[in-house]
């Protein structure tokens, strides 16, 4: 009893020297751990205010989303009574992704009832070239018919003595690359009964006009459309492929379309079209079947369902090089004119407005057309196309087609 008494006086007294020694020290850490308690009670509060207002915000935002995608449900059925163009689906509206022709946003309109349903704003009246509109989708719309420079001299009398017409499809800023081709492979087209002729678009650099404008002089040999030149608007070269031979070389007998980047084994092409005279109404080449449908926006191949829906492309002539007989440029040039624009030229041309004029597609093994750079000189006779991806390698690929009797026999 008299220990435990003790003990509670020591305790006593050890509480009042603590307190007595350390006043201010009790009184800052009381207020700091109040504060400290004030602060997170606020930050809570604010937090569970914001999240609210997020929680809200998500809410509305998905409402109207689903508002804007029952609206523009009805858009298509619409257009199609009204007799106007179709626009962009609600998922690229929405997500303000543009379509391959799309320079203006699209405005999606509010939720309606479906008999009351809202139709889209009317396609420009006028198109400058090269101009991207969500609202086009013919190609007659984005294409302006007839040439800056039109070069009629490529085809004498109308080309009723040539054999076979070479029209490369090449960029305006690709010079090196014509110049490779007139020093090797083009060279072959000296003959009286071949022709070659670089196809190009407009160009916004006047230092690149004014230079293309020097280089169509010295060689006369390039053609210049009236649309902006884009890999985008290689489909608008094509088409102005059939416009320029149905007006100025109807009388050839075949034209050959292929890219800048091709070594062309003129001598084998010319074997090829001597072994076969009587060919009608036919574009030759490498044929591809069940090639799927490039969705991924970053790919320079991509087509968007809007443009192409299966997943699935025709069957269709591969684009680095074809062969085609002039009596069907008249009409792949009108059908192609009605038919909606794709900017992959060997699809649209060969695989969509081919067949409804009734042309036939030719598989022929001989048009490689993929990147054969270190292929013998012994080989190289056997394909009528080489795709090339340095300058240097057309001139490596005609010293060994030149090389090629004596080493191959």
């Amino acid at each position: 009893m008299q220990l435990s008494h003790k003990y509670s006086a020591v305790k006593v007294f050890v509480r009042q020297r603590m307190r007595a020694k350390f006043p201010r020290a009790y009184y800052f850490f009381g207020t700091s751990f109040f504060l400290a308690l004030l602060i997170v009670f606020c930050f809570h509060r604010n937090s569970t205010t914001s999240t609210s207002k997020s929680l809200d915000t998500l809410r509305y935002n998905f409402r109207q989303f689903y508002e804007n995608i029952s609206s523009l449900a009805y858009w298509p059925n619409q257009a199609e009574l009204e007799g106007t163009v179709t626009v962009e689906k609600a998922a690229d509206v929405i997500s303000s992704n543009r379509s391959t022709f799309n320079s203006t946003e699209a405005t999606p309109a509010k939720s309606v009832n479906s008999s009351q349903a809202q139709k889209p704003s009317p396609p420009p009246t006028t198109l400058q070239p090269g101009n991207r509109s969500s609202n086009i989708e013919l190609t007659n719309q984005l294409y302006e018919p007839g040439y800056d420079t039109p070069n009629i001299g490529l085809c004498p009398d109308l080309g009723v003595s040539l054999k076979i017409l070479i029209l490369i499809i090449s960029a305006p800023n690709n010079t090196d690359k014509r110049m490779a081709i007139r020093l090797t492979w083009g060279s072959f087209t000296h003959r009286r009964d071949l022709r070659m002729g670089f196809v190009l678009g407009r160009t916004n650099s006047p230092n690149l006009t004014s230079a293309l404008e020097k280089e169509s002089q010295l060689y006369g040999d390039i053609i210049k459309a009236r649309f902006l030149d884009t890999y985008r608007h290689l489909s608008l070269k094509t088409t102005s492929i059939m416009e320029w031979v149905d007006h100025y070389c109807p009388r050839v007998k075949y034209v050959l379309k292929t890219d800048d980047d091709m070594f062309i084994n003129v001598p084998v092409l010319l074997r090829l079209v001597e072994s076969s005279p009587n060919h009608r109404r036919e574009i030759i080449g490498k044929l591809a079947v069940g090639a799927w449908a490039f969705r991924n926006k970053k790919s320079k191949y991509y087509i968007s369902p809007e443009q192409y829906a299966p997943s699935i492309l025709p069957k269709f002539i591969r684009g680095p090089a074809y062969l085609f007989t002039s009596d069907v440029v008249r009409d792949l040039y009108k059908q192609a004119l009605r038919t909606k624009y794709l900017p992959l030229e060997d699809v649209f041309m060969s695989g969509i407005v081919a067949p409804r004029v009734n042309v036939t597609r030719v598989n022929i093994p001989e048009f490689y057309n993929s990147n054969l750079t270190l292929i013998d000189a012994c080989r190289l006779k056997y394909h009528v196309g080489i795709m090339t991806n340095r300058t240097q390698a057309l001139f490596d690929l005609y010293k060994k087609l030149l090389d090629s009797p004596w080493v191959c026999g």
